[in-house]
C-alpha cells in the first residue's frame, strides 16, 4: 500500500513540475510561430510600405531616392501615374523576392500555426493570442501581395494590420512572463531581410 501511495505522489510530483501535457515544449512552439511570423510580416510591412511610398509620391507628383525609379517618368520629364508607378515596382527583382520569401514564410507560418491547435491545459490564452497573430500576420501578406483600393484606403489598412500584428506580438511576449517561459533560441529559415 505505502508502495503505491509513493508511486502517485511521485507522479503528482512530476506532472506537477513538467507541466501537465507539456507546456514548456507547446510554449516553445508558441515562441518559434512568433518568430517565423515575425520575419514574414517585418518583409511584408517593408513591402507594404513601399508599395505606399510610390502610389503618394506618383499621386502627388514627389519622389525620394527609394521612390523616384518608379513615380518620375524614364527621362526624368513628368510623373507615372500611379497605377504605372505600381506595375514598374510589381515587376522589379526586389518585390518579385519579397513576394517569394512572404509565400515561403507563408507556408512555414501556416504549419506552424496548425501544429498549434488543441493547446495543453494552461496554454489555451497563448493559442488565442497565436491566432491574433496569425489574422493581423495573414492581413499584411495579403495586403504586401495583393494592394487594392485606393491609397486612403490601402495605407490605413496596412497600419491597422501591422498595429493589430504587433499588440499581439508584444502580448505574447506578456503571456510568455505570465507563465514564466524562457524561450530557446529559434533559427528562422526564411529570409529576414526584405528588399526595396
Amino acid at each position: 500500500m505505502k508502495k503505491i501511495l509513493i508511486v502517485v505522489l511521485c507522479v503528482v510530483l512530476i506532472v506537477t513540475l513538467v507541466g501537465c501535457g507539456g507546456t514548456d515544449s507547446y510554449n516553445q512552439k508558441l515562441y518559434e510561430f512568433q518568430m517565423n511570423a515575425f520575419v514574414g510580416g517585418l518583409i511584408a510591412e517593408t513591402t507594404g510600405n513601399m508599395i505606399v511610398n510610390i502610389w503618394h509620391d506618383a499621386i502627388f507628383e514627389e519622389y525620394d531616392d527609394d521612390t523616384k525609379a518608379y513615380a518620375v517618368k524614364e527621362g526624368g520629364y513628368g510623373y507615372n501615374d500611379f497605377n504605372t508607378a505600381l506595375a514598374l515596382y510589381m515587376a522589379t527583382d526586389s518585390y518579385i523576392d519579397n513576394v517569394a520569401a512572404m509565400e515561403e514564410n507563408q507556408t512555414k507560418v501556416d504549419a506552424m500555426f496548425r501544429d498549434l491547435k488543441e493547446p495543453p491545459k494552461g496554454c489555451e490564452d497563448g493559442y488565442e493570442i497565436a491566432k491574433d497573430i496569425y489574422d493581423a500576420y495573414e492581413d499584411m501578406v495579403n495586403l504586401a501581395k495583393n494592394p487594392t483600393g485606393s491609397l486612403q484606403t490601402y495605407s490605413p489598412e496596412l497600419s491597422d494590420a501591422d498595429s493589430a500584428f504587433m499588440n499581439a506580438y508584444d502580448k505574447l511576449n506578456r503571456y510568455f512572463d505570465s507563465v514564466e517561459f524562457t524561450p530557446k533560441s529559434v533559427e528562422s529559415n526564411s529570409t529576414s531581410e526584405a528588399t526595396e
